[in-house]
């Protein structure tokens, strides 16, 4: 009587491990699925293939820098580390990991900075801002040899000192009587531009 008991509660936790584990490895998996597209569906990307936020849109990380995805977030702290970064009002803020970085706040809007009031903005189609702290970097995309010889002509009555430059990309390299350098390189081949300003001497 007492092993027909035994019997009768081994069957019942064999059932219930057998439950367990089609839920644990069947069920569960597959509703996390199915959670997961309606969350790329919200945010428009395809389904089709997995979001890699480091790879979509032509390699930007951040789309929106005002506004990150969470699948950003996760992209930019596992670049940067956790605790390395912080998004606000702004864009994105990295803190420095050694001695050969600065801490840098980078946004694809134009940003309300000292540096950056301290310069013209280009009226151009900005990729992406980097603002350091001896330094600003301008990314430009769809720019064309003209809009950045325009832009050399709003500057040039302050930046008039003309600096020798060895890149051949390089378009215009100058100083001001602050000592503040630029440098403006264009690509042809991808219609893109770097403008960049350094501070070190200021």
């Amino acid at each position: 009587m007492e092993i027909e008991k035994y019997k009768k509660l081994a069957k019942i936790i064999v059932v219930l491990l057998i439950i367990l584990f089609v839920v644990a490895f069947f069920v569960l998996p597959n509703m996390n699925k199915e959670n997961g597209n309606k969350n790329n569906d919200e945010e428009g990307i395809s389904t089709e293939t997995p979001f890699n936020a480091s790879n979509y849109d032509n390699g930007k990380m951040v789309q929106d820098y005002l506004n990150p995805t969470d699948d950003e977030r996760a992209a930019v702290d596992e670049r940067y580390g956790i605790g390395n970064t912080i998004f606000n009002e702004d864009g994105l803020y990295i803190y420095a990991l050694n001695d050969d970085e600065e801490n840098r706040l980078v946004t694809d809007i134009w940003p309300d900075t000292p540096f950056t009031n301290m310069v013209v903005e280009p009226e151009l189609d900005i990729y992406l801002v980097e603002v350091g702290e001896t330094y600003l970097s301008i990314n430009l995309e769809k720019v064309t040899e003209k809009d950045l010889k325009k832009y050399v002509k709003s500057i040039e009555d302050d930046f008039s000192r003309e600096l020798y430059s060895r890149h051949s990309e390089t378009l215009y390299r100058a100083a001001n009587k602050g000592n503040i350098v630029v440098d403006i390189k264009f690509y042809p081949d991808t219609s893109t531009a770097l403008i960049r300003y350094d501070y070190q001497n200021y």
